[in-house]
C-alpha cells in the first residue's frame, strides 16, 4: 500500500513537471504571438502523461509555433486578425497534435514531398531544421509528422504512440 502511495505521488509530480513546462512554453509563445498581433486558439486536452519525454513535447510545440508565427510574419497581405490554431487530442493510444497558421503559399518551397526552408542564413537565430526535428522527434517516439498547405493554411500533423 506504502509503495503504491509512492507511485502514485511520483506520478502525479512527473505530470505537474511537464504540465509546468508547456504551460510555461505556451505562455510564453502566447505572449509572443500577442506583441506581433496574432491571435491564438488553443484547444488542450487533459492528460495524465505524455507518450514521449517533456524536452521532446516542449520541442515539436515550440518549433511548430515558430513556424507558425514565422509564416504568419512572412505574408505579404496578412490578414487582419489571423490566428494560430494549436490541438492536443487523444485517441485510443495515439497522441495527436496539430497547428495551423495562415501562410503566403507562395513562400513556401517543397522538394521531394519536404519542405524547404526559406530561413536566410543572415537571419538572426533562425537555422531553418525545425521541421526536420519535429520529424526526427515523431519517428524517434514510433510516430509520424505530416506537413501540407492548403490555399492559405498551413497543417502540421504530430502523431505519437503511447507505446507503454
Amino acid at each position: 500500500e506504502n509503495r503504491r502511495m509512492k507511485r502514485e505521488q511520483l506520478l502525479a509530480m512527473m505530470e505537474g513537471a511537464w504540465q509546468a513546462s508547456a504551460d510555461a512554453l505556451l505562455a510564453a509563445k502566447r505572449r509572443l504571438m500577442r506583441e506581433k498581433g496574432i491571435a491564438f486558439q488553443y484547444s488542450p486536452y487533459p492528460l495524465a502523461e505524455l507518450p514521449l519525454p517533456t524536452a521532446d513535447f516542449c520541442s515539436i510545440v515550440g518549433n511548430l509555433l515558430d513556424n507558425a508565427i514565422e509564416g504568419v510574419q512572412r505574408m505579404p497581405d496578412r490578414p487582419c486578425n489571423p490566428t494560430i490554431h494549436l490541438t492536443f487530442s487523444r485517441s485510443w493510444n495515439m497522441f495527436y497534435i496539430y497547428c495551423e497558421n495562415p501562410c503566403d503559399p507562395a513562400s513556401i518551397t517543397a522538394s521531394k514531398g519536404r519542405f524547404i526552408s526559406s530561413k536566410k542564413k543572415d537571419e538572426p537565430g533562425l537555422h531553418g531544421i525545425g521541421l526536420h526535428s519535429i520529424e526526427a522527434i515523431a519517428q524517434r517516439a514510433e510516430g509520424r509528422a505530416e506537413f501540407g498547405v492548403e490555399g492559405d493554411v498551413f497543417h502540421a500533423k504530430v502523431v505519437v504512440p503511447y507505446l507503454k
